[in-house]
């Protein structure tokens, strides 16, 4: 989340879920709160919540569906997740773990440090998440989780910490809201689901507090959530779906074709071979095991048939009126799994959790398959035999942001959407993906075909290529060969994203996303001259060393400048603009900083080169003894500095070589030594301020970062100056 500065005082969000925990329920209390921190001159908003998940399942639940203890091992997967948030873990990545012919029971702990001053100068442990697990091989399996998340403002930045749940829900809706939010647990990939709905209350009123109205808010909701005990058996259920073709024998024989749905109700026709004139028509279903139970119906009767079906056959026997009877054998069509495959990229975001639903009725449905992004975004996910309309989401992972070259969490989800997962399919996940969804979503009956159609469309006619089936290329790294002009768009696009979030700081990135989404939805690139104005400056930006620009930004509905490099084609993208594009910013009251828009006066932008290194390279000063100030001391030689930057702060080690030991009274040289100490300082774009402290004692420094090099000047309290020059 990121604070602005509507709300004061101390505002208190509970968001309660409850049930009455049975064979197999879950319960989901939530609670969060803001507090307002002053100094004289401004304020700036706390936020702090806790919540805690519990999940109580009968063995036997489990056992139904096809879970067992004996087949838990330390690489099993638990997958928690609820609306948007996700945690998956393995169990033999947990603190502690115990696996035994009755039980299991692991706990996971994550923490981080966080910043305890405006300054974020001071920083103290802070633990966002505990989960645990108690499973039994009879009686009822306990899971739990419970969190914490802080969002704070500081000198550096709106930091965040941890993780909420539901908590923004009821914050950000209307008085008297509803809402509903798929939850699921899933073990090594089988899915136990439900739906936790609820209603919002909410109080709000303004305040006026140095000068300035604030709007506070209060919200509180309820939910009931009994899991479905059979909601496991749907994954199973999509591994049967698919269209089977064989023969019928007996007393009588011939053909039949049947088709089973996701659902596992078939469908289907025989035709005799006897009598040719005799047709009849197949209807039942198939169970989570696999038993099948049909009917036949036609004008000579009816015929029961039952069988089960096993590695894509389905077999069985089949018995009529009077003594018609026999055997019936049918083989699945298509026997090729569906594997959903892509990249999750503003750049390539790595160790991303990926998870492929079905889309049922408008609506998410079950998890179909999870995997994990490789270094590159990659992603590939078996998908059972499932066809039709799948949602695919991607949380977590880090990237390298395109605008301002830092490393960054993907922190909310990105979602894309195909309507004819089959076989082999494409589906890439990016901003643009979650655009494309979110305004099929948000249209009448949600993600229905017809939406997720007519979404992908808006967005296609108006970039000129599809944002689901094209993968952009990495917009942070030098063009490859297999480029083409409409992966090379994608990525200034992405580009832009990136840059739009860097200069809106007000902006979160479902909140960004959402303005993109009104560019696809109006079908016209220059409705947000902010969008434009971060499509130009991207451009302009030093980082996009590809100097691509994309088609967001004004002129020919293409780019800015440089509009003729998105028509180049093949492996040479030599320079790719004749003039480089100029910064501007919309607000007059911003000013240019490392090649980003922001507010004059406001805390700069991190710099993309990082001081995290060892820099080596020479150093000298001139100074007075403090003793004899005619005595003058010319320290120099070769300096080591062991830095780590921490936001705009950074620390680190020093050793200084040449620094010289005199007599006081003669200034005669002693020796010249070694002087081991500290470093510390902040780093505000280019520029870095610093003292050290080598063999006690202490010079000032300022410099640049340029290129590579670290050079400046160096300043002892007591007198005398000199120069430094690191690498």
């Amino acid at each position: 989340m990121i604070i602005t500065l509507n709300k004061i005082g101390v505002t208190t969000l509970i968001i309660l879920f409850w049930t009455k925990l049975a064979s197999a329920d879950m319960a989901l209390t939530e609670s969060q709160t803001d507090s307002l921190k002053c100094n004289k001159a401004s304020c700036y908003v706390e936020s702090a919540g806790s919540f805690l998940l519990t999940a109580k399942i009968n063995s036997t639940v489990f056992e139904n569906n096809g879970i067992f203890l004996e087949d838990i091992t330390d690489q099993t997967t638990l997958s928690i997740q609820i609306g948007d948030y996700i945690i998956t873990k393995f169990l033999g990545q947990a603190n502690k773990y115990k696996l035994t012919k009755s039980s299991v029971t692991a706990s996971w702990i994550e923490s981080q440090n966080v910043c305890t001053s405006f300054a974020c100068d001071k920083t103290k442990p802070f633990t966002f998440t505990t989960l645990t697990v108690n499973g039994r091989i009879s009686g009822t399996s306990t899971i739990s989780i419970s969190g914490k998340n802080l969002s704070t403002e500081t000198k550096n930045g709106s930091q965040i910490y941890g993780s909420k749940i539901l908590a923004e829900l009821c914050k950000s809706s209307k008085i008297g809201a509803t809402f509903s939010k798929p939850a699921t647990i899933s073990v090594n990939g089988i899915d136990l689901t439900t739906i936790l709905t609820g209603s919002c209350k909410q109080q709000s009123k303004a305040v006026k507090k140095l000068g300035v109205s604030y709007n506070l808010t209060s919200a509180k909701t309820t939910s009931k959530a009994p899991i479905s005990i059979n909601a496991l058996a749907q994954t199973t259920l999509i591994n049967f779906a698919g269209s089977y073709e064989g023969t019928y024998s007996g007393t009588d024989n011939g053909t039949v074709t049947a088709t089973i749905a996701n659902d596992g109700t078939i469908s289907g026709t025989g035709n005799s071979a006897i009598d040719s004139s005799y047709q009849f028509a197949i209807t039942g279903h198939v169970d989570a095991s696999g038993n099948v139970s049909l009917i036949g119906s036609g004008s000579a009767g009816t015929a029961t048939f039952t069988g089960n079906i096993s590695q894509g056959m389905f077999s069985g026997t089949w018995s009529g009126e009077g003594v018609d009877q026999g055997a019936f054998q049918l083989s699945k069509l298509n026997s090729k799994p569906t594997i959903i495959s892509g990249v999750v990229s503003i750049s390539p975001v790595a160790n991303s959790n990926v998870t492929v639903y079905s889309i049922v009725n408008g609506s998410k449905g079950i998890a179909l398959g999870t995997g994990t992004t490789d270094a590159q975004g990659q992603y590939s996910i078996q998908a059972g035999f499932y066809t039709g309309p799948v949602l695919v989401e991607a949380i977590n992972g880090s990237y390298t942001d395109p605008a301002t070259g830092n490393t960054k969490q993907l922190k909310s989800i990105l979602r894309s959407a195909t309507v004819s997962a089959n076989g082999s399919t494409i589906v890439n996940i990016t901003p643009l993906s979650e655009a494309t969804v979110f305004n099929a979503s948000n249209a009448s009956d949600g993600l229905v075909i017809a939406n997720i159609t007519n979404s992908i469309l808006n967005a296609t006619n108006l970039l000129g290529f599809d944002p689901i089936t094209t993968q952009p290329i990495d917009p942070t790294q030098a063009l490859p060969q297999s480029a083409t002009k409409s992966s090379l768009i994608y990525a200034g696009q992405l580009g832009t994203v990136s840059q739009y979030l860097a200069e809106n700081t007000a902006k979160t990135l479902p909140l960004a996303i959402a303005d993109f989404a009104d560019v696809f939805k109006l079908g016209n690139f220059n409705i947000n001259p902010y969008i434009t104005a971060a499509a130009n400056n991207y451009g302009a930006n030093d980082l996009n060393i590809n100097g691509i620009t994309s088609n967001f930004a004004n002129g020919n509905n293409m780019m800015a400048t440089c509009s003729h490099v998105l028509w180049c084609t093949g492996p040479t993208y030599l320079p790719l603009c004749s003039s480089k594009p100029v910064t501007k910013c919309v607000d007059p009251n911003n000013v240019v900083v490392n090649g980003i828009c922001v507010v004059s006066n406001s805390t700069p932008i991190t710099p993309a080169t990082t001081l995290t290194k060892q820099w080596t390279g020479s150093w000298k000063i001139t100074f007075p003894g403090r003793a004899n100030p005619s005595c003058l001391f010319n320290d120099g030689g070769v300096m080591t500095m062991n830095i780590t930057q921490n936001g705009n702060s950074f620390s680190g080690s020093v050793i200084a070589e040449g620094m010289e030991a005199r007599r006081h009274s003669t200034c005669e040289l002693v020796s010249v030594f070694s002087g081991n100490g500290t470093v510390s300082g902040t780093i505000s774009g280019e520029s870095v301020t610093f003292s050290m402290d080598p063999d006690g004692v202490t010079f000032t420094g300022s410099g640049t970062i340029s290129g590579g090099i670290f050079t400046g000047s160096l300043i002892k309290s007591s007198g005398g100056s000199g120069t430094f020059n690191l690498h």
